[in-house]
């Protein structure tokens, strides 16, 4: 049935609608009842402040479907459901399949499989109910980062700006919102303890370098842009309670408004990250609201209570009682809301209940989309003199996994089909085993006696895993075995790591399709096309 509302425009609401508009609060994809505790709290958030909307996390399919069509229903405003979702649904949902992340695209250098797989987590995501999508990521990688790893598209600013750009353009054509994340770009950043990060940039460097993939998304239409939590004393050197000692990007009016607004000139969402980290919490949800609205932020993301969503809602009234900010900025920012929720498929937007559909994801031109960007991502790092590919019949490999039990849990629960099968070629088999970097490691490897060709893939970039591998790698090499490094890091790290094999190879993760296309390319079935392409990087 159709809903009966509209998009109103800023004058049709009163203060407090105003507001909520403002403010997205934290939610679970799951339903259990109109009666539960947790669904009760954000139907209050709903009906009595007038939330603008939910940041989507972990969940399943038909939980995230009702959690939608039950609070929508409670709304007279169209509600936002946002998620990150640079790497599709599987991100957030554990039974829906998972794109290959950001860094596949930049090997695969195709602008044509960022579009379509921008459109089918656009039309997928919608399907849930999910009309904002949190990417695409448009951060550089830099040598030192061991955070974002493949998540970045690239080091080369052209080449995330075309990729990134035809990624969000395919989640426009799907009908969702999209949001380059996380401006002025994180880049060389330095990482402290508290969660804090800088990067010591000059303003010159960041505007020839990590802009431009942003500039780009702006001129070419993106919906919404996030702004990051990290320290750029170059644009704004206002000191800050934190390790890094700098005020935020996200809360620094310089950053927000001079530069993003004025300087750069887009008048779409301006959206914090999550206002919910370990650092920013020296300071009451409250002050931290009050801060962000000041800096002229039009979308808090305030995590990870419904009560600091309600303390946000206090902040901004605060910023306006206080003459931080004027009911004319307010109504600039709720605006540009109403704006984009009439821009969300209307299809999607002004039907209730949201339909359940056969084809909710993981149809066959998804799932071929995935295969086709593991497929072409793939890079030969270093190649064998001969023998390579492994072209002999049978033949059996043994593979080790090295990484935490964790790490090995997140690449097993694939609900296509079951991990160990999916490796299976005509007349190859492939036996493989866990290694567990905190325990000793010669009291795990009995069973590569038997083997000719050991596959050894470091499942983690954190340093016990990497000396681990490198352990395992060395003696591996020393009893005789023909070692084939299967790199699913960020491309810095394996390209390090790839010159001490006898053969390697970097993959976008260790998912099934990466894993398919790993063992087609070590046994002649298809050519390694994939290519690291990487800029230079001389920080200033």
């Amino acid at each position: 049935m159709e809903k009966p509302y509209k998009v109103v425009l800023p004058s049709d609401l009163s203060i407090e609608q105003k507001i909520g508009q403002m403010v997205i609060a934290q939610a679970f994809g799951r339903f259990r009842s109109d009666s539960a505790a947790e669904y009760v709290a954000l139907q209050r958030l709903v009906e009595e402040v007038h939330i603008s909307g939910f940041k989507i996390y972990h969940g399943y399919a038909l939980g995230m479907l009702m959690l939608a069509t039950h609070l929508e229903a409670h709304s007279d405003v169209p509600l936002f459901f946002a998620s990150d979702l640079e790497m599709g649904l599987g991100q957030q949902f554990a039974d829906a399949p998972r794109f290959p992340p950001a860094a596949a695209f930049g090997a695969a250098g195709s602008l044509e499989l960022a579009f379509r797989s921008g459109k089918q987590v656009g039309q997928e995501a919608l399907r849930l109910g999910i009309n904002l999508v949190f990417a695409p990521l448009l951060d550089l990688h830099s040598p030192g980062d061991k955070y974002f790893g493949s998540r970045c598209i690239s080091s080369d600013p052209y080449i995330a700006a075309e990729i990134g750009s035809h990624f969000f353009l395919g989640i426009t054509e799907a009908g969702a919102l999209s949001t380059a994340k996380y401006f002025p770009g994180n880049g060389e950043q330095k990482f402290y303890d508290d969660g804090s990060t800088i990067n010591r940039q000059k303003r010159e460097r960041l505007e020839e370098w990590e802009w431009l993939p942003f500039v780009t998304a702006i001129r070419t239409g993106v919906s919404a842009v996030m702004v990051s939590h990290g320290a750029f004393p170059g644009l704004d050197a206002v000191p800050w309670n934190s390790a890094a000692g700098i005020i935020p990007a996200a809360l620094s009016r310089q950053v927000v408004t001079e530069i993003l607004r004025k300087e750069l000139g887009f008048d779409g969402l301006i959206i914090t990250d999550a206002l919910n980290l370990p650092f920013l919490r020296r300071y009451t949800m409250r002050e931290i609201a009050r801060n962000a609205v000041s800096a002229g932020s039009d979308v808090l993301v305030a995590l990870t209570t419904p009560q600091d969503a309600l303390e946000a809602i206090k902040g901004i009234y605060d910023s306006l009682d206080q003459g931080l900010v004027s009911e004319v900025q307010i109504d600039q920012s709720v605006r540009r809301i109403l704006n984009a929720k009439r821009k969300i498929s209307l299809k999607r937007l002004g039907l209730q209940p949201l339909q359940l559909e056969s084809n909710l994801f993981g149809s066959d031109e998804s799932l071929a989309v995935i295969v086709e960007i593991a497929e072409k991502s793939i890079t030969l790092l270093k190649k064998p003199e001969k023998d390579f590919p492994i072209l002999e019949r049978p033949t059996s490999f043994m593979g080790i996994l090295v990484g935490s039990s964790k790490a090995v849990e997140q690449i097993q629960p694939d609900h296509w089909q079951p991990w160990h099968t999916f490796s299976q070629v005509e007349g190859v088999s492939v036996n493989w085993i866990e290694i567990d970097p905190l325990k000793a490691i010669e009291n795990q490897l009995s069973p590569v006696n038997d083997y000719k060709s050991v596959i050894l893939v470091p499942l983690q970039t954190e340093d016990e895993t990497v000396n681990a591998t490198l352990t395992l790698l060395n003696h591996l090499i020393e009893i005789g075995k023909r070692v084939i490094l299967a790199l699913p890091l960020s491309p810095n790290e394996a390209v390090k790591l790839a010159p001490l094999a006898w053969a390697s190879l970097w993959m976008p993760d260790f998912y099934q399709a990466s894993r398919w296309a790993l063992l087609s390319v070590i046994t002649g079935g298809r050519q390694a096309t994939g290519q690291i392409r990487q800029s230079i990087w001389v920080p200033k």
